[in-house]
C-alpha cells in the first residue's frame, strides 16, 4: 500500500475550494463540487508529496 499527504490553506475562489500548499515544492490543489461529485486536480508540484503511485486527483462519487 501507499499512501501520501499533504496539508495547507484552503480558500473558496470563483465557487472552487482551492487548497494551496506552500511548502519545497509548488502544489496547489482545486476541488470542485458538482452535485453528487466532487473533482480534484493538482498541479505537477503536487507529486512531490503523494510518493509512488500515490495522486491526488481524480473524481469521487458519494453514493
Amino acid at each position: 500500500m501507499n499512501i501520501g499527504e499533504i496539508e495547507g490553506k484552503a480558500y473558496i475562489n470563483n465557487n472552487a475550494n482551492t487548497l494551496q500548499f506552500d511548502g519545497e515544492e509548488n502544489c496547489s490543489l482545486t476541488f470542485q463540487l458538482n452535485g453528487n461529485a466532487l473533482q480534484v486536480s493538482a498541479t505537477d508540484g503536487c507529486s512531490y508529496y503523494g510518493g509512488l503511485n500515490v495522486t491526488f486527483e481524480g473524481r469521487f462519487i458519494r453514493p
